[in-house]
C-alpha cells in the first residue's frame, strides 16, 4: 500500500551541481564500499471509502492489488557518500479511475571538502495517488495523482569545535493530474547556526524564507447564484491567492538525556504575506459592504494583500527501547501551501513505534492527528481535521521471504460555508515480500 508524502529551472541546475561534485571527487582514489538492496512485494489493496465522503450514496469502495519492486544502492568513500533509491508501485482496482503507477525516486550526494566543510545535494521525484495524500492536506479527494519534483542543495561548515553553520537552498514543483487541485512552485532559503553548549545540550537559530507561486486563475463569480453570491461576497472567498511569502525565525533546543532518550524543540515567529489575483465583482447581493460590485459592477478590482504574524513551534522526542525498537513523538505548528491554493496553518501530532518483536516478527504502529485552517478567512470557519491510525505486521518465514498484514483507519471533519461533514474509511491488505540477500560490491 502506498503511503509516502513526498519549475523547470531545477533540472539543469541539479545536473550541473551533481556533475561538479562528481568531478571534484573523481581525482580522489580510495576504496569504495558499495551496497545493493532490493525487494519486491505483491499485495492486496482494499479501500472502504476512497473519496472519504460522508454521504453513503457517494462512497466508492475499491478492491485490487499492487506490485511493488524496490531497489536501494549506496557507495561510500572516506570523503564522499552517494545513494540512489527507487520505489515503484503498480496499483490496479476494480474501478479504473483509481488505477495508479506510483513512483518514489531519490538521489543523494555528500562530499567532504575538508575536515570542517562539506556540501550535499539531493534530488527526488515522487508520484502519489491523491486518495492517500489529500487525507492529510485538504480532505477533498478526487481520482488522479500528484507529482512532486524536489531539489535541495546545502553546505555545512564547522566554525569552531562548538559552532556549526549551514546554508540550504531548495525548490519544489507540485503538479496535479486532476484540474480540481491547484499546482504550485516553491523556493526556499534557510540557514542554521548551532552552538554545542555541552556534550548533551545544544541550541540553534534557524531563519528561513519561502516563496510559493500558485498556478491559479481568477474565479468567476457569475457562475454563482442566490445564497452562494452572498457567501462569496461576505466571507472573502472570492480572493484567489497568486503567491505567498513566509519568513520564520525559530530558536531550537536539543537535549540528549541518555543514550536511549533525546528531546528537541523549537519556537519562534513567522510572518506570512499573501498576494491576490484581481477578482471580478458580482451583481447585487443584498447590498452587503463586502460586495465590491456596489461601487464597481462587473469590473476588475485590486484586492489588498493579506499579512499575518504568528508563532511556529515543534517538539520531538525519540526513545530507543532496544537496539531494534524505537518510539517517536512529534508535535508541530507550521504554515504550508495546500492543494486548494491556500497557505494554511497546520497543527499536527505524530506518534510512531517501530520494532522487532522477535527474530522473525516486525511491527510498526503509527497514530497521526492534524488540524488546519486558512488565517486569511477571518469571517468564516474553514477548519479541517484528520486522524489516521495504522499498523503493519511482517513475519519472515525464511531468509528471503516474508508476509505482511497492513491496516489503516482514516477519519476527517471539514467545515465549509458554515457546514460541517465527517467521514471515515479503512484500508487493509495482505502481502508477500521477496527480499534477496543484501549485496556488498
Amino acid at each position: 500500500m502506498y503511503a509516502s508524502y513526498k519549475r523547470r529551472a531545477v533540472g539543469k541546475f541539479c545536473l550541473i551541481t551533481l556533475c561538479l561534485s562528481l568531478a571534484s571527487a573523481s581525482h580522489y582514489v580510495a576504496a569504495i564500499e558499495q551496497r545493493l538492496e532490493s525487494e519486491i512485494e505483491l499485495a492486496t489493496d482494499n479501500d472502504s471509502n476512497a473519496r472519504m465522503v460522508s454521504d453513503e450514496d457517494k462512497v466508492i469502495k475499491l478492491q485490487g492489488y499492487s506490485l511493488s519492486p524496490r531497489i536501494n544502492y549506496s557507495a561510500n568513500t572516506e570523503r564522499a557518500k552517494f545513494g540512489v533509491m527507487a520505489d515503484v508501485e503498480f496499483e490496479r482496482f476494480d474501478n479504473d479511475d483509481f488505477n495508479a503507477n506510483n513512483v518514489d525516486i531519490s538521489l543523494d550526494l555528500l562530499y567532504r571538502l575538508s575536515d570542517k566543510s562539506s556540501v550535499s545535494t539531493s534530488m527526488s521525484f515522487d508520484r502519489s495517488p491523491t486518495r492517500i495524500e489529500e487525507v492529510s492536506d485538504s480532505g477533498s479527494i478526487r481520482s488522479g495523482d500528484v507529482e512532486t519534483y524536489n531539489w535541495v542543495g546545502s553546505m555545512q561548515h564547522l566554525l569552531t569545535q562548538k559552532q556549526m553553520l549551514s546554508v540550504s537552498v531548495s525548490s519544489a514543483s507540485v503538479k496535479y493530474s486532476n484540474e480540481y487541485y491547484t499546482s504550485r512552485y516553491t523556493a526556499e532559503l534557510s540557514a542554521m547556526w548551532r552552538y554545542q553548549w555541552s556534550e548533551k545540550f545544544s541550541f540553534a537559530l534557524i531563519p528561513s524564507y519561502s516563496y510559493v507561486d500558485f498556478d491559479t486563475q481568477a474565479y468567476n463569480p457569475s457562475q454563482l447564484i442566490g445564497w452562494a453570491n452572498y457567501i462569496y461576497a461576505s466571507t472573502g472567498f472570492g480572493n484567489v491567492i497568486d503567491s505567498s511569502q513566509t519568513a520564520s525565525l525559530p530558536l531550537q533546543i536539543s537535549y540528549q538525556y541518555s543514550e536511549k532518550l533525546a528531546f528537541s524543540a523549537y519556537a519562534g515567529l513567522s510572518r506570512q504575506q499573501l498576494s491576490y489575483l484581481d477578482k471580478k465583482c458580482i451583481e447585487s447581493i443584498f447590498y452587503q459592504p463586502y460586495s465590491c460590485n456596489v461601487t464597481a459592477p462587473e469590473k476588475k478590482v485590486s484586492v489588498d494583500e493579506y499579512e499575518n504574524e504568528s508563532s511556529v513551534f515543534n517538539f520531538s522526542s525519540t526513545y530507543q527501547l532496544s537496539e531494534r525498537s524505537e518510539f517517536i513523538v512529534n508535535a508541530t505548528r507550521q504554515y504550508q501551501p495546500s492543494s486548494e491554493g491556500e497557505l494554511r496553518q497546520v497543527d499536527s501530532i505524530d506518534i510512531k513505534y517501530k520494532g522487532k518483536l522477535a527474530q522473525r516478527h516486525d511491527l510498526t504502529m503509527a497514530a497521526n492527528w492534524g488540524e488546519s485552517n486558512d488565517p486569511s478567512k477571518e469571517l468564516v470557519k474553514d477548519d479541517y481535521q484528520y486522524w489516521i491510525g495504522s499498523i503493519s505486521y511482517y513475519y519472515r518465514f525464511s531468509k528471503d521471504w516474508k508476509t505482511s498484514v497492513t491496516y489503516t483507519y482514516r477519519g476527517n471533519e471539514k467545515y465549509n460555508l458554515g457546514r460541517s461533514s465527517r467521514a471515515s474509511g479503512q484500508l487493509w491488505g495482505l502481502g508477500l515480500v521477496y527480499t534477496p540477500s543484501e549485496f556488498l560490491l
